[in-house]
């Protein structure tokens, strides 16, 4: 017998799952404000704010996770009005990758570069409308997940900066949910959409993206972040973040849309 809940729990668990990403977004904002030493590229030892950001942005992950377990299987596809939404993605993979390809010196750089810069064509080709470019537009596709995931060794090999440094493991974090956003959006583009893995990855990108985006840019403009390879990862993450969370949104906006439509025809 499979459990289910109303569409108004469905809503309610959505919401919840914004708002805690949104909160872990403020607290982390906070966090490398007051907290974070650029010296030692940690948080001051015993630090609240830090521990509250990854706290609630597992909370919106978990939320975002029991609400795709619980849903059904609605169409999850892009309408048209949301193609554009993946401009702020293809902006920040552009940026990335052209950055990347001016300072890096090792084979795995130079093909992330590329790897990068090609994800920024897919998402140009998204907002166009990627039906039309045929079978070619979903293979250019699999360069933004392989990018994110080239992106992530790039920065795990990065000796300069320790492992478990909070800005290498939130954006190493980040770019791993990227990579598998991107993984549901071209099942969508194939034609196998899976939405329940569609809506929780897109769930784990948003609450991933909010630790690792506007927090290390607020970082680098307040002068605790110097890394320009840091910052325009960031940027990535950042233009990600905004296109998970508008089609999330819209997800949202849709099946409540579909939900007055059904209500209205026993009225």
């Amino acid at each position: 017998m499979k459990f289910t809940i109303s569409k108004s729990a469905h809503t309610a668990l959505r919401l919840a799952t914004l708002g805690f990403a949104a909160l872990a977004l403020f607290s982390q904002l906070l966090a490398f404000a007051v907290s974070y030493q650029s010296d030692s590229n940690y948080f001051d030892r015993g630090a609240i704010l830090p521990i509250a950001s990854s706290v609630l942005a597992t909370v919106a992950a978990l939320l975002g996770t029991v609400d795709a377990i619980l849903s059904g299987k609605e169409d999850v596809t892009h309408k048209d009005a949301l193609r554009i939404t993946a401009l702020p993605a293809g902006v920040g993979f552009a940026v990335a990758g052209i950055h990347l390809l001016t300072i890096a010196v090792s084979t795995l750089g130079i093909i992330t570069a590329i790897l990068l810069i090609f994800g920024a064509l897919y998402c140009i080709l998204d907002c166009i409308g990627i039906e039309k470019f045929g079978s070619i537009a979903v293979i250019i596709g699999f360069t933004a997940v392989l990018g994110c995931a080239g992106l992530t060794g790039y920065h795990y090999f990065d000796h300069t900066v320790e492992l478990n440094a909070p800005i290498k493991t939130s954006l190493q974090v980040a770019l791993l949910c990227a990579m598998l956003f991107f993984t549901g959006e071209l099942r969508c583009r194939l034609g196998t959409p899976a939405p329940r893995m569609y809506r929780m990855l897109t769930a784990w990108t948003i609450a991933s993206g909010v630790l690792a985006s506007l927090p290390l840019l607020l970082a680098f403009l307040i002068g605790k972040l110097e890394r320009v390879d840091y910052l325009t990862a960031a940027l990535l993450v950042l233009g990600i973040t905004v296109t998970a969370t508008v089609r999330y949104c819209a997800i949202l906006v849709g099946e409540h849309r579909n939900a007055d439509m059904q209500n209205d025809r026993y009225i």
